[in-house]
């Protein structure tokens, strides 16, 4: 138990890549896990080559059984895990009354229902330990919305209210739950699901007037998850540059 193990979600890039790279900066052993199956693996090779000691699990995070068994597999190799981030998210744009049922499904089903499935395989061993700690990525635009975005924003506001039951429930154990909230953040995908002249706009009325960079959101993740942080749970953190301020 002197080596700290962690599970970075949606790790293949942006939010969740500069997560497990903080982590395993910080001594951790970190698993990465994302869909892209070579891109996840591309980053694990990187991690390895400053010394982390990194493994790659190329999984769908809204599959149960699929996550049950790469949580196995990282319990298998290093015994138990301290820290869970459940960071995997999907965004598919469109008006509620006009999406499909199968885009409406997925968005809830990645970034809602994957916390669940991770959050199912994991804690068990956290429960044997007595300790851990587990943050969730919701979003701002849980509570500032804007058209085209429902399932998205639903699904976030989801994470937060779920970040709390979870606290509730597992704090018995010594487990503590947290949630992030970032703002506009330079990530692959606002710059594929966010047209620019929308993004120009919002930095044009941010109070720092640009956007925020990915190291910015795992930095307090990270906080987050250490002992520092041992008196912080069931609180959604925004980290975005006060973008509410005007």
């Amino acid at each position: 138990m002197d080596e700290r193990v962690g599970i970075v979600t949606g790790a293949a890039q942006g939010i969740g890549r500069a997560t497990a790279a903080r982590l395993g900066s910080l001594g951790y052993k970190v698993a990465l896990v994302d869909l892209q199956r070579d891109r996840v693996h591309e980053v694990v090779d990187e991690l390895k080559a400053d010394g982390v000691d990194a493994a790659a699990c190329a999984v769908d995070v809204g599959d149960a059984g699929a996550v049950s068994d790469a949580a196995a597999e990282i319990l298998d190799r290093w015994g138990h895990v301290d820290a869970l981030v459940n960071n995997a998210g999907l965004h598919l744009a469109g008006k509620v009354i006009e999406m499909s049922d199968e885009d409406f499904d997925r968005v809830l089903r990645t970034n809602l229902k994957g916390i669940v499935n991770f959050s199912r395989a994991v804690v068990p061993s956290m429960i044997d330990c007595r300790c851990g700690a587990i943050v969730n990525t919701s979003s701002v635009w849980a509570w500032g919305t804007r058209p085209g975005t429902g399932a998205y924003a639903a699904s976030k506001a989801g994470v937060s209210s779920l970040t709390k039951t979870m606290a509730l429930e597992l704090g018995e154990y010594g487990i503590r739950v947290n949630a992030v909230a970032p703002g506009l953040i330079d990530t692959e995908m606002v710059r594929t699901k966010v047209p620019r002249d929308h993004v120009e706009m919002l930095i044009s009325t941010h109070p720092l007037k640009r956007e925020g960079r990915s190291d910015e959101v795992a930095a307090p993740i990270c906080f987050l998850l250490s002992d520092d942080a041992s008196w912080i749970n069931g609180e959604t953190v925004t980290v975005s540059g006060g973008i509410y301020l005007r």
